[in-house]
């Protein structure tokens, strides 16, 4: 048996790779604020390679953190039980559905004229259906899930815009983002992220939380073959052109054709090739001690207010930014939600060295902001803190 040092450690690792995928998650969207582009960062017949990668890196963010949230559900567990799980699941999730319905939304477009489900979102739907999910049985319940992953990109999702009627935004909200394929959502409601697959991620998360009840090692050994088994199998895929519904093309940019994948709902190569990445970043990070990496630990911990508190700094500093570069207040968001009728400064031009050095000063200060919360949070017994 492993002694309680171990124990924290497993705790800590966890953090930390939250504190990474939060990190990488902020790069991407001060890049949306200060570098915002005409263009879709990943279209390879307009981005760099610079700019490709920059966006592309940040892709291990979304399906890393769901995964994440899916142990950490698996340990509540063990610290109470499984009704008390289910009940923590279904508030959790509806709060963070409230926050970014009406928060993080508010934030993203400088004022409210629509809700968008976005990550958080999805985070929290996902979070309810696992509350109903760890009350089925475990094993045909992860069957079920794998299938899901597996063959979802085979769905027939105009067939099932068209058949659902008045109805279509319900498949925008399970499978088809309606921001690709609009059905009949409301004006004010639109999707971005979709529930399939995320939901299928977390319970994969919960069932692989059972193996820190195991040896550290037993477990590390899990992850390290588990990233390479789906990595090859990405590779074998990929090179099959299976799995994804976007081909890649033997161009100059062959390779970066080759892992230029759709997330917009997650693919089967999307999900084999991201995940893999905190799966080792867990296993290597499982036998260190969280002072050593208490950069990330620290917002890993305090991630959903860091999460809230880089989306307030990004829009005003980016707003003063603007005021001060052209003379008037910008939201450059407003070119990805309202990329038709933005219209950009004469004078603008995208510079990712900008965007990197507003990054790296960002994450000093959320650093310095969550070390401030978690110390907020220890101090004070109210009742929200417990599902920020």
């Amino acid at each position: 048996m492993e002694d309680l040092s171990n124990i924290h450690k497993r705790k800590h690792s966890l953090d930390i790779v939250r504190g990474v995928l939060i990190v990488l998650m902020v790069l991407d969207h001060t890049r949306d604020f200060f570098s915002a582009t005409s263009f879709y960062p990943t279209d390879l017949t307009h981005a760099s390679s610079a700019l490709f990668l920059t966006r592309w890196i940040t892709n291990f963010c979304a399906p890393g953190f769901v995964f994440i949230s899916g142990i950490s559900a698996y340990q509540f567990e063990g610290k109470y039980d499984r009704n008390e799980l289910s009940n923590y699941l279904l508030k959790r999730g509806l709060f963070l559905l409230l926050l970014e319905a009406t928060v993080i939304d508010f934030i993203w477009q400088a004022g409210y004229s629509i809700y968008i489900f976005q990550v958080i979102s999805a985070l929290g739907a996902s979070m309810i259906i696992l509350a109903f999910l760890v009350k089925l049985p475990k094993a045909p319940t992860a069957i079920v899930m794998v299938t899901i992953i597996a063959f979802h990109n085979l769905l027939p999702d105009k067939l099932l815009i068209e058949k659902l009627g008045n109805f279509s935004w319900v498949w925008n909200l399970m499978h088809l983002p309606s921001v690709l394929a609009k059905g009949t959502s409301p004006k004010w409601f639109s999707t971005v992220y979709t529930l399939i697959p995320y939901f299928s991620i977390m319970y994969l998360g919960y069932i692989f939380g059972h193996t820190y009840d195991f040896p550290a090692q037993q477990r590390r050994n899990w992850l390290f073959c588990l990233s390479l088994l789906s990595i090859t199998l990405f590779i074998v895929l990929r090179f099959l052109k299976l799995g994804d519904t976007s081909l890649w093309v033997n161009t100059q940019h062959a390779f970066l054709s080759f892992i230029n994948l759709t997330k917009y709902p997650l693919s089967l190569d999307f999900v084999l090739l991201t995940l893999p990445f905190s799966w080792l970043l867990l296993a290597i990070m499982d036998k260190k001690n969280a002072n050593e990496y208490s950069f990330f630990s620290t917002i890993g911990k305090a991630s959903l207010f860091v999460y809230v508190a880089h989306l307030v700094i990004l829009l005003i500093g980016s707003l003063f930014w603007s005021k001060l570069s052209f003379g008037t207040y910008i939201n450059f968001m407003d070119a990805q939600i309202q990329s038709k009728t933005f219209i950009w400064p004469d004078t603008y031009q995208e510079s990712l060295s900008r965007a990197f050095v507003v990054w790296l000063s960002l994450s000093t200060t959320l650093y310095f902001i969550a070390k401030w919360y978690l110390k907020f949070k220890k101090q004070h017994q109210y009742r929200i803190l417990k599902y920020i």
